[in-house]
Formats: C-alpha cells, structure tokens, sequence
C-alpha cells in the first residue's frame, strides 16, 4: 500500500507539482549542453523525491509515536492482556524496532519507497518487521504459541500519513526541484548521485 501511495504521488508530480518538461533548448544553453542540462535534471529529480520520501518516513515516525493522532485514525487500545504481557498501553511501541524499520529507499530519480525494508527484523522476536507491520496496519487474526487465536485490530500507521500528508510532500519535492535548478552546485551534471 505505501509503495503504491507514493508511486502514484510522484507520478503525479511530473504534471502537476514541478514541470519536467519545456525548452530544453534553453536549459541546454544556461548549463552548456544538451547532457548536461539532463544529468542536472535527473540530479535535480533524485535530491527532491529523496527529501519528499524522507519527509513521509519521518511522519509515519511520528504517528506511530501519537498513537495515529498525527494523520487523524488513532490506535485502537491495547487489550489489557496485552497490556499486561508488554508492560504498556501505547500501541506500535514497545521495543521502538517499528519506528526503526521506517525506511525511505530511492530506486532511481522517479521511484522511491517509504516504508518497511523487507528483510528488517524485530530484535527480540526475531520475525520480519514487514510482516508484523502488515498485521498492524490492516489487522489480522493471530494464532499464539498454545494454538489459540486472537484477533488484532488494524491500526493503520503508513496508509493515512501518505493520504493526509501527500500534498506537502509534494510541496517539499517542488520546492527541492525549483532551488536546486536555480542554483546547481558546480558539477552537479556530471553524474553526480545527489
């Protein structure tokens, strides 16, 4: 689900948010080529949708630390058996492990993830931080260790941070697009990783 929130937001962003294209002819002549003025706009690209993508990790962080109240869906309480076996009420926190595990990862200067990196895994237990972040962000029945399940109540912690907060990480990305093509630092053409 975040993959897919912020695949379509950055597509988006190339029509709506900052114009990627115009008189390539012109930007060619400002910074001396027609490879260059490319390099500088794919440079350009990887800087703003690292910042946006940083921006989107940093939220899901603080959501998960207000217990939802950040992005407006707060947590279903913890049952109070759970209370009692983690010596807690706040949801989503008891190692810090989920909030650790938030990641924003660049594929290239169009695609990034902001999430949970596949492979994470919770330090006590073990298991994959990617799976028990799906349990939480969608709920799920769980079976536990004598066999016996329980049912665990979706709290959505990724999904409505890129709903409430897509319009300012778009902002962000612009912005990023716009000062960076003002002013590229020298060699910024020359394939330089941002």
């Amino acid at each position: 689900m975040a993959a897919a929130a912020l695949a379509a937001l950055f597509s988006k962003l190339g029509t709506k948010a900052v114009k990627l294209t115009g008189d390539w002819k012109k930007m060619a002549n400002q910074f001396g080529s027609q490879q260059k003025a490319e390099r500088t706009m794919k440079v350009a690209k990887i800087i703003a949708l690292r910042r946006a993508a940083a921006y989107f990790a940093g939220q899901i962080r603080k959501n998960i630390t207000s217990g939802g109240e950040l992005a407006g869906q707060p947590f279903k309480p913890l049952s109070e058996l759970t209370i009692k076996i983690k010596g807690s009420s706040a949801p989503l926190i008891n190692t810090g492990a989920m909030m650790q595990s938030v990641h924003p990862v660049l594929f290239d200067e169009n695609h990034a993830f902001t999430g949970i990196k596949r492979g994470a895994r919770h330090r006590k237990a073990g298991e994959p931080m990617v799976d028990i972040a799906t349990i939480h962000e969608f709920g799920a029945f769980v079976k536990g260790k004598t066999g016996k399940g329980h049912t665990v109540p979706a709290r959505p912690f990724i999904g409505p941070v890129f709903k409430k907060f897509s319009t300012k990480a778009g902002e962000i990305y612009a912005e990023a697009m716009k000062k960076f093509l003002a002013n590229p630092p020298a060699g910024a053409g020359r394939g330089a990783k941002g």
